[in-house]
Formats: structure tokens, C-alpha cells, sequence
């Protein structure tokens, strides 16, 4: 298994407008994710405390609830309109499912005591994580039903975030003594993403370019947002944050992502290749400048969140905001994320 190593730089902000949305009857709303066409999923969660899923076609809301399940979370919907994500049966047994139309698939390797699908790529293969028996979890490559297993050479327990339309999958694993490290795997050949510096290294995301971001900790356990392009690296961080998650980047290179500032305030930014700004000029002594503006007060959107860091708390879902803590308060982190 190969490696990247490289250069880093960093990064600068401005405001930025958003817009609230909430399905009818909910008491919170988290988004997961947004395709091409514009479609939101995510889930919340109505006034008796159950979770829903939820698909946002401009502004038109439609429940997403697999039947017989106690509750249900839609993480991810692909160009087709095709939607996965997981839920729990009656008995509170976790499985995946797929979305087309209405009409429910399980998605469950093989062997799988808990299965978390997605996300889902416009050739409609899937892409996720499923538990063992002995409660050792695998990544998993679903295409029309025959699962194939993503466990990079050396992994302790493998967790996938994205795969693009190229069928190349990043994501992040655990080595024996318990160190988090990425990985890109491009048809069963796994190279190893680890920032240089880093005690910790977590792609969420790769794009049609094959750009990938994420997060690390440094040395000093500070937690940096990241963008890998063909092994080069560039930190991203948001002015005056105290941890940045980079999450989702778009074929444009737009990244988007969450960040804390100094008063462990949650806020979400979306970041924009700046070549032309005067300030890039001005500034260029820092490296390749990004602008990361802020879209958001307490929950960042993120855009390939995944798995099990979605279940947390008293069994309830723990919303995006928190998330950003629990994506990085953890080191040599088990099955789940949360």
C-alpha cells in the first residue's frame, strides 16, 4: 500500500447568506447531503421524538420511513434520485437500505450484525460500513447487490465516506495501534493519506477530479481541515476557528464543512477557489488561498457525513453540529463514530 505526502497552506473568510428549512411538524431538521439537481435528504425528528427521514425537492418535502422500521435516516441521494442511508428494525437492529422510487432495498453484507449505507454514487453503487460478530467493522463496496469488502492492508476497523463517479472510495481506518489513517482505494489498489505532521488523518470526501478533503490533528491535537490534490496538500482552516472539518467538495472545488470558533460556537463555511480576487495577489505569500464563508450559526451541512457518528446521546440522533465534535474527539476510535 502506497502514501501521500506533501505541502500545506491555509485559508480566509467572509460572510456568507443561508436559508432555514424544517419539514412540516419537525422539532429539529439535520441535512446530510445535496446532489446535482438541488435535492436535499437528511431526517429529523417530529414532536413524539421519532426520527424521520426526509427528501427536500425545492421546498417540497417528502417522509422517508422504511416499514417496520422504529426509526429512519436518509444520508445521501445520487443524480438518479436514488436515496440510501439505514434504519432500525423493530427488534433494534440496524440495517442499510436503498431508495428508488419509493420501492425499499435492505443493504446488508453478508455476516453483517449492523449495517450503514452510504453514500450512493450516479452509477448507483453504494458504498458503507457493517459490524461483525465479533463487533469488528468493515468497509463495504455494494454494486446491484454483490458486496465487496474495503478493508485497506493492516486495518483494524475501516470506515468509507465517499466514492465518485470513477468508483474511487476514500475513507479512514485504524491500524493495530490504534492510529487513524486515511485511505483512497482506487479498484481494490489502497494508498495511505496521511498529512504530514498529522497524529491523525480522516478524508470525508473525494470529487470526480479526484481531489479529496477532510480533517487531521496535529501534533499538538489542533484539528485542521485539509484538501489532498494529487498528494499536495493545503490546510484549511477558518479564521479565528479552534477546529475545522473540511467535509464535501464539488466538482468545482468548492469544499464546504464545519468549524468551531472561540467560544465552541458550531458554524458551517463553504470554501471557493480565489485566483482572481485582488487579495490573492495581496496575499500570496500564504500559498494557494481559499475563501471559506460562513453558511451557518450552529449546524453545519455536511455534505458526505456518514455512518454510525449519526447515532449518539440517549439513542436518539445527534444532529451535524455535534458531529463536528464527535468527527474529531476521538483517537483510535471504534466501530462507531459518535
Amino acid at each position: 500500500m502506497g502514501s501521500q505526502f506533501g505541502p500545506a497552506t491555509s485559508a480566509w473568510s467572509k460572510s456568507y447568506s443561508f436559508t432555514t428549512f424544517d419539514p412540516p411538524g419537525s422539532s429539529f431538521t439535520d441535512p446530510v447531503s445535496m446532489n446535482n439537481r438541488g435535492q436535499v435528504v437528511g431526517f429529523y425528528e417530529d414532536s413524539s421524538g421519532v426520527t424521520h427521514g426526509f427528501l427536500d425537492t425545492k421546498g417540497t418535502f417528502a417522509t422517508i420511513d422504511v416499514p417496520g422500521s422504529s426509526f429512519t435516516l436518509a444520508q445521501w441521494s445520487n443524480d438518479a434520485g436514488q436515496i440510501v442511508g439505514f434504519y432500525n428494525d423493530s427488534s433494534g437492529v440496524t440495517h442499510g437500505f436503498l431508495d428508488t422510487k419509493g420501492k425499499f432495498t435492505t443493504v446488508d453484507p453478508p455476516g453483517s450484525s449492523s449495517t450503514f449505507a452510504g453514500p450512493i454514487n450516479d452509477a448507483g453503487q453504494i458504498i458503507g460500513s457493517w459490524i461483525d460478530s465479533n463487533n469488528v467493522q468493515h468497509g463495504f463496496l455494494d454494486i446491484k447487490g454483490k458486496f465487496t469488502t474495503v478493508d485497506p492492508p493492516g486495518s483494524s476497523s475501516t470506515l468509507p465516506d465517499s466514492i465518485n463517479s470513477r468508483s474511487q472510495i476514500v475513507g479512514s481506518y485504524s491500524d493495530s495501534s490504534g492510529v487513524t489513517h486515511g485511505f483512497l482505494d482506487t479498484k481494490g489498489t489502497f494508498i495511505t493519506i496521511d498529512v504530514p505532521g498529522s497524529s491523525l488523518t480522516d478524508p470525508i470526501s473525494i470529487n470526480d477530479r479526484g481531489q479529496i478533503v477532510g480533517f487531521y490533528e496535529d501534533s499538538s491535537g489542533v484539528t485542521h481541515g485539509f484538501l489532498d490534490t494529487k498528494g499536495t496538500f493545503i490546510t484549511i482552516d477558518v479564521p479565528g476557528s479552534s477546529l475545522t472539518v473540511a467535509a464535501s467538495i464539488n466538482d468545482a472545488g468548492q469544499i464546504m464543512g464545519g468549524y468551531e470558533d472561540g467560544n465552541f460556537v458550531l458554524h458551517g463555511f463553504l470554501a471557493s477557489r480565489n485566483d482572481d480576487d485582488a487579495a490573492a495577489s495581496s496575499m500570496s505569500t500564504q500559498g494557494p488561498l481559499t475563501r471559506a464563508s460562513v453558511i451557518g450559526d450552529s449546524r453545519p451541512t455536511f455534505l458526505g457525513t456518514s455512518n454510525a457518528e449519526l447515532v449518539a446521546g440517549n439513542g436518539a440522533l445527534g444532529g451535524l453540529g455535534s458531529s463536528v465534535r464527535s468527527r474529531v474527539a476521538r483517537n483510535g476510535r471504534s466501530c462507531a463514530r459518535g
